[in-house]
């Protein structure tokens, strides 16, 4: 039987990095490699061993976000052109609408080659954050924003969105509502999972035996980290029984620490410790509207920690609000902190939280996702393409 032939585009190919990364490795080690033939293309290339045929093209940091690196399609343009002639791919696969998007856009396009694309990063919520305080600036900028984004996946032949909350914002925006796809996330339930607690650890972390707040993400702006300042200075600073403790790094990690005087700071830190982290902390707080998904708080609850999300961007589906966990106003530091002492001083209601955490997590499986995605190559696979 011949095999189906893929070529996957992104930026980055970063195991761990993001939930973006994470993603697509969970599909990457699920690869049948007896039905597919993957060919991958990328800026920054693996760190380690790779099972896959690869190329890496030209790459520079990213000028506003030096956590992240570009492609750079024009400077291997024939080097890209003559691998992608030779492999004849049935399928594209594109992670990003970035410079390498556009190019696999194009090439697919001129070969009438099926394109799917997974909407991992909604670029259209960064622009309040960067563009703050210039009203005018920033209405034209998301107006740019949006235009670009749709223009690009309205050319996708399916674009797998993580929640049913994006995908209505997405068409309030005018997307092609027949080109969005729900395609929800997994857990790694070996990882992520109560029997993680760890007292001993958390408490060698923090030097007591407080009430522990854990935050997990990336330390940039747009995960509103603005917010977290203010309710840390305002509210947590000064409580004697919590303490707060902060994973991970980023280019506003320098100014939080100095704000947040008293706040643990881990940095990065591997899945297993953040599985430990996650199970043996009291709460884990996520106030982030920007992301698609918001990976880290399903494994905060599968881990047994009840969750404190704001009221927007993806993570705000996995929470039915006072069932298993709480949503906050996104730009309300005070209705965090009474969310904050509620939960707190009520030991029943965080069990229930925790109970009901654990049904919702339990019925994502990785497994059963990435056939979904599978089925989806096999249909695309299926269409005539121009050679």
């Amino acid at each position: 039987m011949r095999k189906t032939k893929v070529v996957f585009f992104t930026d980055m190919l970063i195991e761990g990095y993001d939930g973006a990364q994470r993603t697509m490795f969970h599909l990457i080690s699920r690869i049948p490699k007896d039905q597919y033939t993957y060919f991958f293309i990328c800026g920054e290339r693996p760190t380690q061993p790779f099972a896959f045929e690869l190329m890496d093209i030209p790459s520079i940091t990213i000028p506003f976000n030096d956590d992240y690196s570009l492609a750079m399609p024009a400077l291997a343009y024939f080097k890209m052109k003559k691998a992608l002639d030779r492999f004849r791919p049935d399928v594209i696969h594109i992670a990003s609408p970035s410079l390498l998007g556009n190019f696999a856009l194009e090439y697919a396009e001129a070969r009438s080659i099926p394109v799917i694309s997974i909407y991992h990063t909604h670029f259209i919520s960064y622009v309040d954050y960067y563009l703050n305080g210039t009203p005018i600036i920033s209405d034209l900028a998301r107006s740019s924003v949006v235009s670009g984004q749709r223009k690009f996946y309205d050319r996708c032949d399916y674009v797998l969105v993580p929640t049913m909350a994006l995908i209505s914002e997405l068409i309030s925006h005018g997307f092609n509502q027949e080109k969005l796809h729900l395609w929800q996330r997994g857990i790694d339930h070996a990882v992520f999972n109560p029997g993680k607690m760890d007292s001993s650890a958390i408490q060698s972390i923090t030097g007591s035996d407080k009430f522990t707040i854990l935050i997990a993400c990336r330390h940039v702006w747009e995960k509103n980290m603005a917010l977290l300042i203010e309710l840390y200075t305002k509210y947590l600073k000064d409580e004697k029984d919590i303490c707060l403790v902060i994973a991970g790094d980023g280019i506003a990690r320098t100014e939080m620490e100095s704000k947040m005087e008293g706040a643990i700071f881990l940095g990065s830190v591997d899945q297993d410790y953040l599985a430990m982290l996650y199970a043996s902390s009291d709460l884990f707080l996520f106030p982030s509207t920007s992301e698609t998904y918001g990976s880290v708080v399903v494994e905060a609850m599968s881990c047994g920690c009840p969750c404190i999300v704001a009221n927007g961007g993806g993570s705000q589906s996995f929470i039915t609000d006072g069932t298993n966990g709480f949503t906050c106003n996104v730009t309300d530091p005070d209705d965090f902190y009474k969310k904050i002492v509620l939960l707190k001083n009520d030991t029943l209601l965080r069990e229930h939280f925790i109970k009901e955490g654990l049904v919702y997590t339990n019925s994502l499986n990785w497994d059963k996702i990435a056939n979904q995605y599978f089925k989806i190559v096999d249909e695309c696979a299926g269409r005539p393409v121009l050679y």
